[in-house]
């Protein structure tokens, strides 16, 4: 997986299934077998799968298109709250696809904290503390249009907080998320942040269909 302006910059291995690869790390054993490989992109690329102790190669060539799409976040369920100096920042962002057939819905979520310090001088020169949460939430229907990917979720489920805190360094933060095996319909999909101060922050979303 590679987030928008980092190319040729590996961020994260991602997968679904028993064998969750993405949990274990890159020393996870993937068993023998027949497997298929979606690729989703916006330009053309190529993807490289490097198996340990195995020798040789094989090209694997696009044989079959899928329906799905990469959507833009809704920018109705967007919020923020300006940033001083000791107050916080609050994002929500989400988008909301309709998936057809047996689906995967996928989304991710970044933003960096404040590199600059309160003072002129170590250890105020740096951010002195840092710190909030950082959730996601999911909509197993169409979310509502105001408020759908606000702390905590309302009327969806919060599948997920985390605190966020880091003293005297810059902060980064960047969580993915994921729905496998949905039937045709409505979703929703997106993250919020409650935090001491959100700079640059994105959001990308996209649903496959994976239907044999």
């Amino acid at each position: 997986m590679r987030l928008p302006k980092a190319p040729g910059q590996l961020q994260r291995l991602v997968s679904f299934g028993p064998g969750n690869c993405m949990v274990q790390g890159p020393d996870c054993a993937v068993p023998a077998g027949p497997y298929r490989l979606f690729l989703v992109t916006e330009s053309e690329g190529a993807v490289t799968l490097r198996f340990q102790g195995l020798s040789g190669s094989v090209t694997a060539t696009p044989v079959d298109p899928v329906k799905g799409s990469i959507e833009e976040r809704e920018p109705d369920y967007f919020y923020g709250v300006p940033h001083t100096a000791t107050g916080l920042d609050a994002t929500g962002v989400g988008f909301a696809p309709t998936t057809t057939g047996k689906s995967i819905v996928f989304s991710a979520f970044w933003f960096r904290g404040p590199r600059d310090g309160v003072g002129t001088i170590p250890p105020t020169d740096k951010p002195l503390l840092q710190v909030g949460v950082a959730g996601a939430c999911a909509y197993f229907d169409k979310p509502p249009s105001v408020g759908a990917f606000a702390p905590g979720c309302p009327s969806g489920s919060d599948i997920g907080t985390f605190a966020t805190q880091r003293a005297f360094d810059d902060f980064g933060f960047l969580q993915y998320n994921q729905l496998a095996g949905l039937p045709a319909g409505d979703y929703g999909l997106g993250n919020y942040a409650v935090h001491t101060g959100i700079y640059d922050p994105g959001f990308v979303g996209y649903w496959i269909d994976v239907t044999q």
